[in-house]
């Protein structure tokens, strides 16, 4: 007991002592910068950053936190913060969204536990246009049309969609957006490599003059093979693009857009029935209009998507390879309007077309598929923080 209570007063007297030997603060001592006092309220503030704005719910800008459905947002920042070289890797962080790799050139994502070869349940937007490749029931994830240095943002919705974006919107929607010469200029280069000896080089330039406004994007990605197919091809992926995007802006909220572009790519994929070996060309070219008023919105869109010289190639066949040549075109318009009706009531209708032309030589037969669909959505703010939406 009595060791206990020298061993407490001998630490007061070191503290009364620490005290005592201090010096009173004075106008002479040193006060912290006041730019670090300045950078740690910025690091604050990004737990305070404002709600990002979506649009992929609902087709209408609105916060994130009153769309109708789970919205997950990768920005620009975060892809530059990561060590993604394509989409695919980036999705990996997307809660739902699962991603696996037969090969280095052969991703397949799938969403809420749905995913398998050649997974086609998944929608995949690039400025509202649709890259799902309808006569092979899959996206292209290695000839995007984008490098990751073009993209503003993704936007993942976590379940169907097809009620507002038609086909092919089982288990997910993606919305990639890129970036627009009316909201961001300049020049990037970006050169990268990683594992299997994969290569990304992108180039970015976007300008405007007066009214008119212009991007250019080209890039060029390989990686090695993966080694686990029958035969070994020098390159897994092979892909190379080029887009260009004017825009003019007549007045205040209104655009006029005409995107073009093209990608050549050959890739290795495995299918149910083995490795494939396959190359083409997916062109495109699209026109698009956006008019904004405070109370309306009109957007159309019109779009054309091919694939040309394309060729698929059994690589599981010991003695002979068994080739098969493709053609496909798909023509697409669509159309939609918002409206307010008060401060509470937003009303979006739209209308949308699609024509899908394939021929399939190895059948000698050609195929023509038309799609249609209407959509009308109504929402009703009943009381903050509730949305009714029909």
């Amino acid at each position: 007991m009595r060791s206990g209570t020298a061993l407490a007063l001998a630490a007061a007297l070191c503290l009364a002592r620490a005290a005592v030997g201090q010096e009173p603060a004075g106008e002479g001592e040193s006060k912290p910068p006041e730019k670090d006092l300045g950078k740690y309220f910025a690091d604050e503030g990004v737990l305070f950053a404002e709600e990002p704005i979506v649009v992929s719910a609902a087709k209408v800008e609105q916060k994130r936190k009153e769309a109708p459905s789970a919205v997950w947002v990768i920005t620009s920042e975060e892809i530059l913060r990561s060590a993604a070289t394509s989409v695919p890797d980036l999705l990996r962080s997307v809660p739902g969204i699962e991603v696996f790799f037969t090969s280095v050139s052969d991703p397949n994502v799938g969403a809420r536990g749905l995913n398998s070869l050649l997974s086609n349940g998944v929608l995949v937007l690039v400025d509202g246009r649709h890259v799902y490749l309808d006569n092979l029931g899959r996206v292209p994830w290695n000839a995007l049309p984008m490098g990751l240095q073009d993209i503003d943002r993704i936007e993942v919705i976590r379940g169907p969609g097809s009620a507002l974006f038609g086909a092919n919107a089982f288990h997910a929607v993606i919305n990639i957006f890129t970036k627009r010469p009316d909201k961001w200029t300049g020049t990037r280069i970006a050169a990268m490599g990683a594992e299997h000896d994969t290569a990304t080089t992108d180039l970015l330039h976007a300008g405007r003059y007066g009214e008119i406004g212009y991007r250019l994007s080209l890039g060029w990605k390989t990686a090695d093979h993966p080694g686990a197919f029958a035969r070994q091809r020098e390159d897994a992926v092979d892909a190379k693009r080029g887009n260009l995007l004017v825009e003019y802006y007549p007045a205040e909220n209104t655009t006029l857009g005409l995107g073009l572009g093209t990608v050549r790519v050959d890739d290795e994929i495995l299918s149910d029935g083995g490795p494939i070996f396959s190359h083409g060309s997916l062109p495109h070219i699209m026109l698009e209009f956006h008019h904004k008023r405070d109370d309306s919105e009109w957007h159309a869109r019109a779009y054309w998507n091919a694939l040309q010289d394309f060729e698929i190639e059994s690589l599981n066949l010991p003695t002979s390879d068994l080739t098969i040549h493709n053609r496909y075109s798909s023509g697409d318009g669509e159309m939609q309007h918002t409206r307010r009706l008060g401060d509470r009531h937003r009303a979006t209708a739209g209308f949308t077309y699609r024509v899908n032309d394939i021929d399939l030589q190895v059948l000698r037969k050609k195929l023509t598929h038309r799609i249609a669909g209407i959509f009308l959505q109504d929402e009703w703010k009943l009381a903050e923080p509730l949305t009714l939406t029909v």
